[in-house]
C-alpha cells in the first residue's frame, strides 16, 4: 500500500528551483558585483564575483542579473508556434533590457545632435553561466558574449571609434589654431607683397608722368 501512495504523492510535490554556476572570466578588468533583494521582510545581499572566480546561485536570480540565457534553448526546441512567439517577445524584450543596463561607451551626447554611435566595447562582463540539475548533471556551459553577440562576437567590433581624452581634445585644439594662424600669417605675407607690388606701379607710373 505504501509503495503505490508514493508515485501519487509525489505528483504534489513541487521541484526546487534549478541553480547556476556564474562564472567570470580569468582576464576581467574588475570583479561584478551581484545585489538581490527579495522583497518586504528580508534583507538585501550582495556576493562580489572575482575574476576567474564562480558562484552558485538559483536560475531565477541569475536571469535577473543576466538576461534571459536559459530561453534561447527552449525556444529552439519549441514548435508551439504561440508559444515559440511569446518566447521571442520575451527573449527579445528581456535581452535588451540586460544589454542596455551595461550598454557600449558611447559618444560625449552634448548638444542638439549628439553623436551617440558606440565607441567602445559594449560593458557588460565576460560571463558564462552553466545551469546544474538537481541529480547532479550540468547544461553546456553558456557564454554571454557569444549567446548575446557582444565582445569578439560583436559585429561592431570594427567599427569603435576610440573617444579622445582631455589630454587629445586640447592638443587637437591647439594644432588647429596653430593650423589657422600660420594660414593668417600667410595672407598677411601675400598682403604685404601685394602693397608693395601696387606702391612701385604707382611710384613708377608717377615717375614717368613727371
Amino acid at each position: 500500500m505504501d509503495r503505490e501512495r508514493v508515485p501519487d504523492a509525489s505528483k504534489d510535490v513541487v521541484q526546487g528551483e534549478k541553480q547556476c554556476r556564474i562564472s567570470l572570466a580569468a582576464n576581467a578588468p574588475h570583479s561584478v558585483e551581484l545585489s538581490w533583494h527579495g522583497g518586504k521582510g528580508s534583507r538585501p545581499t550582495m556576493i562580489v564575483l572575482e575574476p576567474g572566480k564562480s558562484v552558485v546561485q538559483p536560475l531565477g536570480r541569475a536571469q535577473a542579473w543576466f538576461g534571459p540565457f536559459s530561453l534561447y534553448a527552449e525556444y529552439e526546441a519549441t514548435h508551439d508556434e504561440k508559444k515559440r512567439a511569446d518566447l521571442a517577445q520575451f527573449i527579445s524584450t528581456e535581452t535588451k533590457r540586460y544589454l542596455d543596463r551595461y550598454d557600449y561607451v558611447r559618444g560625449d551626447g552634448r548638444g542638439y545632435h549628439p553623436d551617440m554611435r558606440p565607441t567602445g566595447p559594449h560593458r557588460s562582463p565576460d560571463v558564462t553561466v552553466t545551469i546544474l540539475e538537481a541529480d547532479g548533471s550540468e547544461h553546456e556551459p553558456i557564454r554571454l558574449y557569444e549567446l548575446y553577440e557582444i565582445g569578439e562576437f560583436d559585429p561592431l567590433r570594427d567599427t569603435f571609434t576610440p573617444k579622445a581624452s582631455p589630454e587629445e581634445v586640447a592638443a587637437s585644439y591647439e594644432r588647429k589654431l596653430a593650423e589657422r594662424d600660420a594660414i593668417i600669417e600667410e595672407h598677411r605675407r601675400e598682403m604685404a607683397e601685394l602693397k608693395g607690388i601696387v606702391k612701385g606701379a604707382v611710384l613708377g607710373q608717377e615717375r614717368k608722368g613727371a
